[in-house]
C-alpha cells in the first residue's frame, strides 16, 4: 500500500487511473488488486457483492456493462471498482470522513 502512495499538495493519494492521455502501468495493477480486495466477500457477502453490482449495473445499463466486461475494459475495471467500493461503504450518503 505504501509505495502505491504519492503526496500530493500534503495529501496522500493513490492514483487509480492513470492521467488523461496516460498509460496504465503496474502501479495501477496493484491498485486494482487493492480495491478487489477491498470489495465485499462474494460469498461469504453475497447480498452486499450483488447489490453494488446492481447498482452499478442500473447506473451504467446493462448492455454496456455486458459490451465492457466481454471486451476486457480496462477503464470499466478500475470504474466499476471504485464505484462499487463507494456504494458498498456508503461515501456516497456519509462521504469520505472530515
Amino acid at each position: 500500500l505504501e509505495e502505491l502512495l504519492h503526496i500530493e499538495d500534503g495529501v496522500g493519494v493513490i492514483r487509480a487511473l492513470p492521467e488523461i492521455g496516460g498509460e496504465y502501468n503496474e502501479d495501477h495493477e496493484k491498485t486494482l488488486e487493492l480495491l478487489n480486495k477491498l470489495q465485499p466477500d462474494p460469498v461469504e457477502n453475497e447480498d452486499d457483492f450483488r447489490s453494488c453490482w446492481d447498482i452499478l449495473v442500473e447506473i451504467y445499463g446493462r448492455e454496456a456493462t455486458k459490451y465492457a466486461q466481454k471486451t476486457g475494459d480496462v477503464e470499466f475495471k478500475f470504474r466499476s471498482n471504485i464505484v462499487r467500493l463507494l456504494l458498498h461503504y456508503d461515501f456516497l450518503t456519509e462521504g469520505i470522513g472530515k
